[in-house]
């Protein structure tokens, strides 16, 4: 029996819940816990499909993708299926889980049992997780409830006790890959552009999802440009050109807080690669794909050097989270990194 054949998630976890569910062992309340946002969407959908699939006997895969059941779910055309979503709030309030909680008691309209999916669980608040809570304790028979999260410790310890974690371990390199091989767009980039390939692979951080959003144009070009603006800060420094080049190199980070903090969390992983190359030069890296310019880089800014602008970084990063200036934020950081 092939489980879950087109979502990209490592064998173990596809087993772990195909099994449960031909064996009627599957849980009231799963969180599926991950970054991959997309994959985690895609994910839930297809164990709503599976519970209510028809056909995976014949097929020999749940689900089956094929009887009426299934097409429904993955189509989103079925009443019994129920997405609950934050929209635009920054948090997950009160009132859809209330609403939620009061259409679980009422009977399916067309399918044997109704599945309810909670998108961004980890931002309900405290009201909304002890409304959930409510029904957790004392679940209606055949209702299943999937909550999606980034960290299950977000949530309440109570709510975490009464439902069963799935972790969405991020892919491997191979394991990436091959998921390329089954995409023709990224099949496409993998085999024509392999220098780009690597860069989407640690860009993407083992998140298919993301993956998949970098093989577009527009998001592919700016992948590229944050690393090109990134990169160019370390070889600045290295350079020993004075403050003027390594500010220059900073001025083209992202001037938008939510922006400049995803530009410093790729610099950190840059300065990290660098700290652990300059010490070894087989070390495993995380952002550069040229390990000769990674070591020459290395060499030429040293150990105190690359440890010092790592630790301003984090600093930076610390600073902006606590609503910072952010240009004075990059002119404290700039003038470390000068050394």
């Amino acid at each position: 029996m092939r489980f879950f054949a087109n979502v990209p998630v490592n064998d173990d976890l596809r087993g772990l819940a195909g099994d449960a569910i031909l064996s009627g062992r599957f849980p009231h309340a799963v969180i599926l816990e991950g970054e991959d946002a997309p994959t985690k969407a895609l994910f839930a959908r297809q164990i709503a499909a599976a519970l209510l699939c028809t056909g995976a006997k014949e097929a020999g895969a749940l689900p089956c993708r094929g009887c009426a059941a299934c097409r429904k779910v993955l189509e989103d055309r079925t009443p019994d299926v129920v997405t609950v979503r934050r929209e635009d709030k920054a948090t997950l309030g009160v009132e859809p889980i209330r609403a939620m909680r009061g259409d679980m008691y009422l009977s399916p309209t067309e399918a044997p049992r109704k599945i309810y999916i909670i998108e961004d669980a980890h931002t309900m608040t405290v009201q909304a997780q002890n409304a959930l809570l409510k029904v957790l304790e004392e679940p209606p028979t055949e209702v299943n409830v999937l909550l999606l999260c980034e960290r299950s410790e977000a949530m309440l310890a109570t709510i975490r006790s009464r439902a069963q974690t799935l972790r969405m371990p991020r892919l491997t390199e191979e394991e990436l890959d091959r998921f390329a091989e089954e995409r023709p767009a990224l099949r496409a980039i993998r085999h024509g552009q392999p220098d780009t390939w690597q860069e989407m692979k640690l860009a993407c951080d083992g998140c298919a999802g993301r993956l998949e959003e970098l093989a577009g144009r527009t998001q592919l070009t700016a992948m590229q440009k944050q690393r090109e603006a990134v990169l160019a800060i370390p070889e600045a420094a290295a350079g020993r050109k004075g403050y003027a080049a390594v500010a220059d190199a900073v001025r083209r980070l992202s001037g938008k807080r939510k922006e400049l903090t995803q530009d410093l969390s790729l610099l950190s992983l840059a300065l990290r690669d660098l700290c652990l190359i300059e010490r070894c030069e087989h070390a495993p890296l995380l952002c550069y794909t040229d390990r000769g310019q990674a070591q020459l880089t290395a060499q030429a800014l040293g150990s105190v050097r690359l440890h010092a602008m790592y630790d301003a970084v984090c600093e930076a990063m610390d600073d902006l989270a606590r609503n910072a200036n952010v240009a004075l934020v990059l002119s404290e950081m700039t003038v470390t990194f000068q050394g």
